[in-house]
């Protein structure tokens, strides 16, 4: 769970740079058809749930925050340290960092998302709790509703029109509206239905309660159900005439209810910036081809920037060079290679003394990599130069790094092997160096 928190942060920082960019050029799209806006936001959301981006040259998201490197590169690193502004500001947060965790003989960082990841799961399951709880409530109330016709509904208890259900999705009106205030409300109700907007809805609020911890996603939240609604009113704004322009406005604000920053129960008619929207139906003109043609083609550009980062993902590992994080790669390339059954690429990962002809590489079952784990002061790294493969190799304490790893193993039916078939736990593996800068190979495993 931990290394799950560890991934969701970084892909949580990479998506912050996704919604700054967006934030800093929504002026741009002020003419342009709000749905372009709305559209984007998914863009955004699809970063804050993809643990990777698409690769390119050019992006305005930072290479460094692609969702392998940030935190891991810290948290596993001998002597954690950070190495990014001036050279000032990197010394004193580095050594702030490296005396809070020689005493405790911890790494602060690997200490810090352990708690943050307890934190996170509480945030979790109380915004969950305020969603069901919600729910209920409002089922309870729209109890006495009275049917009207197909999936329109009446209720006394009501202050405002709104669209409720996410499957089977119906609209729930107020007890007295004149036949001119339901023209509108049932146009404006109709497009959120046609548009599956209460399922948008639902999703955004799931992924806003993985990432509670970022108030960037809280705001992102809050400004897709802005510009949700926008876009539906321009929707209607294309069948009306000025004079009607103004009745739809005045139906706004006649059924605006007090304004609510956070909402997840339904899509109301007169919830969020009613003032902001009555302004925006008011001044509204349709787009002309060009300023569609030109948004669009920003919007696409946009939409790439958001999906892509640099070329260069392993930005942070060539400017600090990371002994552990350069070791758990091999690690990761040996399990693949194995899953593979990549004779060749399995070589690449171990040491000499497994390139023997009498060596069986992969036997008969399939082996799923499911953690690693990297502690600096693991006692098994003494026992194997005192004790192990390192008495007879020679290899110096310096230049041998022990990873725990869990897997599972699974066979074909009828046959065996050297493992028992299931879920194996604390398996070490053992990497060595010939010298200090050389690379790391697999010399060794075993509990």
């Amino acid at each position: 769970m931990r290394e799950l928190f560890g991934v969701l942060l970084e892909m949580s920082l990479a998506a912050s740079y996704g919604i700054l960019v967006l934030i800093l050029f929504r002026p741009l799209l002020k003419k342009a058809p709000r749905v372009l806006s709305y559209a984007l936001w998914s863009v955004v959301g699809l970063r804050l749930v993809i643990p990777f981006s698409f690769e390119r040259m050019f992006s305005l998201l930072p290479g460094s925050v692609t969702a392998d490197v940030v935190l891991r590169n810290v948290i596993n690193l001998q002597n954690p340290e950070i190495n990014r502004g001036g050279e000032g500001v990197n010394f004193y947060v580095s050594e702030g960092i490296k005396a809070s965790g020689t005493e405790a003989g911890v790494n602060p960082w690997e200490m810090a998302l352990q708690i943050g990841t307890y934190i996170w799961i509480a945030g979790i399951i109380v915004l969950l709790m305020y969603y069901f709880i919600s729910i209920r409530t409002l089922k309870k109330q729209l109890s006495g509703a009275q049917k009207i016709d197909g999936k329109l509904y009446e209720a006394e208890n009501l202050h405002t029109p709104f669209v409720f259900g996410i499957l089977r999705p119906a609209i729930y009106l107020p007890t007295g509206l004149g036949k001119e205030e339901k023209t509108y409300i049932l146009l404006h109700e109709q497009i959120h239905i046609r548009r599956r907007d209460p399922l948008m809805k639902m999703i955004g609020f799931m992924i806003l309660t993985i990432h509670w911890f970022n108030p960037l996603v809280w705001l992102s939240y809050r400004l897709m159900s802005q510009d949700m609604e926008y876009s539906c009113d321009e929707r209607v704004l294309k069948e009306l005439d000025f004079e009607k322009k103004k009745s739809y406005a005045t139906t706004l604000l006649s059924l605006s209810t007090e304004r609510q920053a956070f909402t997840v129960r339904s899509l109301a008619f007169g919830e969020g910036n009613v003032k902001g929207r009555i302004k925006h139906v008011l001044n509204y003109k349709k787009p002309s081809f060009m300023v569609i043609l030109i948004s669009m083609i920003l919007g696409g550009i946009l939409a790439i920037i958001l999906m892509t980062s640099y070329g260069e993902k392993n930005l942070i590992r060539e400017s600090e060079p990371n002994e552990a994080a350069e070791a758990r790669e091999v690690v990761e390339h040996y399990f693949q290679a194995v899953e593979a059954r990549d004779e060749e690429q399995l070589l690449a990962t171990l040491t000499e003394r497994h390139h023997g002809r009498n060596v069986q590489l992969i036997g008969e079952e399939t082996i799923t990599l499911t953690s690693i784990d990297y502690t600096e002061d693991d006692p098994e790294r003494n026992w194997y130069v005192t004790n192990g493969r390192g008495q007879v190799n020679g290899t110096e304490p310096e230049n041998v790094m022990v990873f725990r790893v869990s897997f599972e193993v699974e066979y074909p039916e009828g046959m065996s092997g050297a493992f028992n078939e299931g879920e194996y736990t604390d398996w070490r593996i053992f990497l060595i160096r010939e010298e200090k800068g050389a690379s790391w190979l697999i010399d060794d495993q075993g509990y």
